[in-house]
């Protein structure tokens, strides 16, 4: 007998999806606090790479929890940029 459970079998697309969700919530919770420029972009590039990987659980996830990425508009050119790109994939999300 193995240690592998036979009736648990993810693959690892579906392990990364779950991991995706999990971190893109936890982002999520932390643009509560109003984070800095610097940590500000820095999740945001997390959150648009997750949600380009996990294109339809995180997408659905930032609509269902938010905050909306367009609240943080204006704070640089770039994570306006990483906004701009989330926004486009949000706006694809069928809730």
């Amino acid at each position: 007998m193995s240690g592998h459970d036979s009736n648990v079998s993810y693959t690892g697309r579906q392990v990364f999806d779950d991991v995706a969700t999990e971190l893109a919530m936890a982002i999520l919770q932390y643009f509560q606090t109003s984070p800095p420029e610097e940590r500000l972009y820095r999740c945001m590039r997390a959150l648009a790479k997750f949600a380009q990987v996990s294109y339809n659980d995180v997408p659905q996830l930032i609509k269902m929890i938010g905050p909306e990425p367009g609240k943080f508009r204006g704070q640089s050119a770039r994570t306006d940029e990483l906004i701009a790109e989330l926004e486009t994939r949000l706006a694809r999300v069928q809730m």
